[in-house]
């Protein structure tokens, strides 16, 4: 049987960029991109890129750089390699991450300043998401009141259990204008799961999303327009300095030959 690849709800080209603000000061700038479609490791996957930093005050106490490239199958957007290089404060890492979803396992390289590598991995669901890639997936799935989402969430140390219920339509007002949204109410949980480093067994396979804790660690919010291209417009979340919101500010689509 002939998979088919899943409706993309974004177009080639598309680069949206983000407001962010903490305690409703501004504290920075995000963006996210789709790039055309490439080999790697012999399969045509599609990329997407994002990139961050701190700005203004919120800079001088915290300074936060940081740079993403993932590639997806092309059928189900699940990721297959990402990478994340970041500068906190002072500290510079790099993570290299491969996705084997049909074996249930990631396989991450940290490169600690350049100089200090390390090798491990952790077993994840089969329907496991990076950061960048959550956004592009959530985006083509089919919502409506009351719709739940679940699926792994990967950072590069644990993995989580992500779920999330559309709550309710509601008007958001971004630097952008203002946008008839539908609203994501979502929470993680830690994935009970196996880590080792490279010389252990491989992990066997297994595809439950298996919750270690009941207790919600995190709780935060989405706001996705209510029509068909489901652009992220507002995030809210909580952080260690505060409420923060990411809000849009741009759109742009670049034309590739």
């Amino acid at each position: 049987m002939i998979q088919r690849p899943m409706e993309l709800r974004f177009p080639i080209g598309e680069t949206l960029t983000y407001d962010l603000r903490l305690l409703g000061v501004h504290a920075g700038v995000a963006r996210i991109a789709v790039l055309p479609p490439r080999l790697r490791a012999g399969r045509l996957l599609l990329p997407f890129v994002g990139a961050m930093k701190s700005e203004g005050l919120f800079s001088r106490l915290f300074k936060l750089v940081v740079d993403q490239h993932v590639y997806v199958d092309r059928h189900d957007l699940l990721p297959r390699f990402a990478r994340v290089d970041f500068v906190r404060q002072s500290v510079k890492r790099d993570l290299r991450f491969t996705f084997s979803p049909t074996r249930s396992r990631v396989s991450t390289l940290l490169i600690d300043g350049g100089r200090r590598r390390k090798t491990y991995w952790h077993q994840i669901p089969k329907l496991t998401l990076d950061t960048l890639s959550s956004v592009y997936w959530i985006r083509c799935q089919s919502l409506a009141l009351r719709s739940r989402l679940r699926f792994g969430l990967y950072l590069g140390r644990s993995p989580y259990v992500i779920e999330m219920v559309v709550r309710r339509r509601v008007l958001v007002s971004t630097p952008l204008g203002t946008y008839h949204t539908l609203a994501l109410e979502g929470w993680s949980t830690r994935y009970r799961a196996g880590r080792s480093s490279s010389n252990a067994p491989k992990p066997k396979t297994g595809d439950g999303f298996r919750i270690g804790s009941a207790q919600r660690l995190t709780t935060f919010w989405l706001y996705v327009t209510d029509d068909h291209q489901r652009i992220p417009v507002k995030a809210s979340f909580q952080s260690r300095f505060g409420t923060g919101e990411a809000l849009l500010s741009r759109v742009e689509i670049k034309r590739y030959k």
